[in-house]
Formats: C-alpha cells, structure tokens, sequence
C-alpha cells in the first residue's frame, strides 16, 4: 500500500490552471472507449453459448442440453448426442462466455461509476501491472512512456504539484531498438491474469491489450525504410511491437526512478518534453493532440526553473537533427513562448 503522502497524490488528478480541460477531455475520451467496448463484449457475448452443459440419459443413450435462464424460465436446449471433442468445444466456449461476461459487466459499472472517482482503479491496475511486470524480470528491459510517465516524474521532483498527474486510457511501453530483452517471459500470459485480452489487427498483425480499465500498447523505434504497416516480432516476450517514427528520442534519452522494489525506466523530463513537441502536428486525434501540447507545456515549463533541466533541455536539443529542431521550435513558437524564447538564444 502507498503511504498517505502517495494516496493523496493519487486521488489528485490534475493542480495546474488547465487540469480540468485536460480531465473533461479525458472523461469524454474514455466513456466513447468504454461505451465501444461494451457494444463489442455484447456482440462477442452472443457468439458463445450461456448456460451450463447438462446430459440426461434415456433409454440408455446420453443426450446433451443447453441449460440457461430467460427471466424466470429455465431453458433446456436440446443438442443431442456429443462426442467427447464436441462436449469439449461446447464447454470451453461456456468458459469463454463467463470470462466475456465478467468483463462486460465490469464495463457497465465503469461507465456508470466513472464520474464518481475515474482514476483510481486505473492506478491500481496499472501500478499492478508494473509489479508483475518487475517480478517476472521485464521491466528493466523496457521504457515507460506516455502520459502514466507523470507520476514518475512527480515522484522523481520530490512530489512538486507542479507535475500534472495525467492518467490516460493507454499504457505504453517502448521496446528498444535493437531489443535488449535479458529473459523469456510470456507477457500475453501475464496480462491474461489481469484480464487484458488481446485484440488484434488483422490488416497488419499487430496486437495491443485490452481491459475495461486500460489498453496496453507496446512500441518500438521505426529506424531505416522500416517495415511499413507491419509489426515487430519481439520474440523473447511473445509479442509484437508497433514501429514508430521519433521513438528514438525517448530511448536514447532515459532515467531510473526508485519506486518501492521497482526500478521503472522512463525518458529523459526533457527528451519527453521535446518529442511531445516533435510529433504534434502528427496527432490525428485533436482531443489527444490538445492534451499532449497543455502537458508538455506545463512540465517544459516547469524545468526551466531548474538549472540541470535547462542543461539537459540544451543538450538533447543540440543532439537532435536540424529537421527535429526546426520542428520542435515552430510548433513552440505558437505554444510556449517561455521554451521557444529559451532555445532559440541557443
């Protein structure tokens, strides 16, 4: 359990001037996702049979039925004589259903429960996630990244408001490119006991992970020509990766942060800021876009005030290639005059 300090900070969503924007875009962002997931579970759920397999004898032959509730009527389904590969098929099927059914039902209540206190169990979820993630030896082999990185960063300055606490929808790890993955571990199996279930993309292979909480992404650096609209096979954890421009930013850049047993992996303050400013203009999703332009701002701005950060922000900066620069200056000329004015004196 967190301490009190860390309790408090957790039921903080946001403490800066544009935190609550940035939660109603948030809040909207994830009934859309949660009322899509529902219409999914209920699709799926009429797939597969409900009920429990029941069989009667009669006349010496076993005879197998369906049996369910529909309302107060008790169903009995007739099927007729299985063999032993059918009962087996028919009773996984009724495992599957249960399992769907557990999660729609979850689905439901998170939508109605949402406005009552909407991060906490995501914070629960993925704070477990990483531990079993640490447990099973993983987690020092690959990088957190995107908005859950805030919490580290909180942690990571001394617990400052001043660090916006943006729990999204999405957890997403970054796979380092070439992957320097120290043991086998199967993480789709780790994730099935959390409930996250895999969903895929047909038209390119790749698969992310999907709980009525969270959706959990893996991504990877696009380096070269790439490999186009195809994934990366991470073999060592039995899944595959996303390539992404820009990613390399991130990985090149990183810090450990001290978190209870946990050693969490994270970009550079700065290399995240940058990169936030780097891909802007490429966010399709507007909401998204908006909320990745009021956070970087306001954690840029924040490591002006300390003198190792600007340090930092000067030499990843002058690290990047002209074209990176050029993009990161245009798109803070327009949002923070207080970075763009500090790196254009560079």
């Amino acid at each position: 359990m967190l301490s009190d300090k860390y309790d408090k900070i957790l039921n903080c969503l946001v403490t800066q001037e544009h935190g609550m924007e940035i939660l109603n875009g948030i809040l909207k962002e994830e009934l859309s996702r949660l009322r899509e997931l529902k219409k999914n579970y209920e699709h799926k759920l009429n797939e597969f049979p409900k009920g429990s397999l029941i069989n009667k004898e009669i006349k010496g032959h076993i005879y197998y039925y369906l049996n369910y509730r529909d309302g107060k009527k008790s169903i009995f389904k007739y099927l007729g004589k299985l063999n032993k590969e059918e009962i087996s098929q028919i009773k996984n099927k009724i495992e599957e259903r249960r399992k769907l059914r557990k999660l729609y039902i979850q689905t439901k209540e998170n939508i109605i429960e949402i406005e009552k206190n909407p991060m906490k169990r995501k914070s629960n979820l993925f704070l477990t996630t990483l531990n079993m993630f640490n447990n099973a030896g993983v987690l020092e082999d690959i990088i957190l990244i995107g908005s859950w990185c805030h919490y580290f960063y909180r942690i990571y300055f001394s617990n400052t408001q001043e660090i916006t606490l943006l729990r999204t929808l999405d957890i997403d790890f970054l796979i380092p490119n070439p992957p320097k993955i120290h043991k086998d571990v199967n993480i789709p199996e780790i994730l099935d006991t959390l409930d996250f279930i895999p969903s895929h993309d047909y038209l390119t292979g790749y698969t992310k992970y999907v709980h009525p909480e969270l959706e959990l992404e893996f991504l990877i650096a696009e380096l070269g020509r790439g490999k186009g609209n195809k994934p990366y096979e991470i073999p060592k954890l039995h899944i595959n990766a996303q390539g992404l421009r820009f990613l390399n930013l991130l990985q090149w850049h990183t810090i450990k942060i001290k978190y209870k047993n946990m050693n969490v992996i994270v970009p550079e303050p700065a290399a995240y800021v940058l990169h936030k400013f780097i891909i802007y203009e490429r966010r399709l999703n507007k909401e998204k876009q908006k909320r990745d332009l009021l956070s970087a701002k306001g954690i840029g701005e924040f490591l002006l005030q300390n003198r190792t950060q600007q340090k930092k922000i000067i030499e990843i900066f002058n690290s990047l290639p002209n074209k990176w620069q050029k993009l990161v200056l245009r798109n803070l000329k327009d949002n923070s005059k207080l970075l763009y004015e500090f790196l254009i004196k560079i």
